[in-house]
């Protein structure tokens, strides 16, 4: 598997996670996600936030989210 294969993985799973944490319909969480980059914000950051555990990058996500930058 290429290495952009596993980021692409892990930011999947991580989305999916963040979506059943916060209980949203799949359309919703899907705007949730465009509006605010989330997909290349983990893909820039793969390096770091990996190495955390689930609830940690959740975490990591929604403060991200919360602060808009």
């Amino acid at each position: 598997m290429s290495s952009d294969q596993v980021v692409a993985t892990w930011v999947f799973m991580v989305l999916s996670r963040l979506r059943r944490r916060l209980n949203l319909p799949t359309a919703e969480f899907a705007g949730l996600v465009l509006a605010n980059g989330l997909v290349g914000f983990l893909y820039a950051h793969h390096e770091l936030l990996h190495y955390y555990d689930d609830d940690a990058v959740c975490d990591d996500v929604m403060t991200y989210v919360v602060s808009g930058d």
